[in-house]
């Protein structure tokens, strides 16, 4: 359908989420989508491909025993979003979708051009996603 395959990276820990996002995302045709849990692995996919759309969650679950402080927080994500404004997806749209408002607040506060839609992935609320690259279709 598209002449090229539009790219989402879905920050969040809850494997379910994804699965939503997953299911509102293949009916209109994308389906190259990467699902990560922690702040480190986002800003390792940020660091060595573009994405199109990217969905962040502040919150990332209780810490394991093993995870530093770069694993807990897509406040950490949005943080290295700001410091590194050449990055490879500057031009993404990114959604921050977390419940938590404070988390919320504070990353849109970092990336001011981010959507602030929490919980996107409920069906109603992803209705309200404007998505460029399918608008144009």
């Amino acid at each position: 359908m598209f002449e090229k395959s539009i790219r989402v990276l879905i920050l969040d820990d809850m494997y379910s989420r994804a699965i939503e996002f997953e299911k509102r995302l293949k009916p209109i045709d994308i389906t190259d989508i990467t699902h990560v849990t922690t702040a480190r692995e986002c800003i390792e996919c940020l660091s060595k491909k573009k994405y199109d759309i990217i969905f962040l969650d502040y919150d990332l679950g209780e810490p394991p025993v093993w995870a530093k402080d770069t694993d807990i927080s897509g406040g950490v994500v949005a943080e290295w979003i700001k410091k590194h404004p050449k990055h490879k997806n500057k031009k993404a749209m990114i959604i921050i979708h977390s419940s938590d408002l404070h988390g919320a607040a504070y990353m849109k506060e970092l990336i001011p051009y981010a959507i602030l839609l929490p919980r996107a992935w409920s069906e109603e609320n992803f209705e309200n996603i404007k998505i460029p690259a399918l608008e144009t279709v």
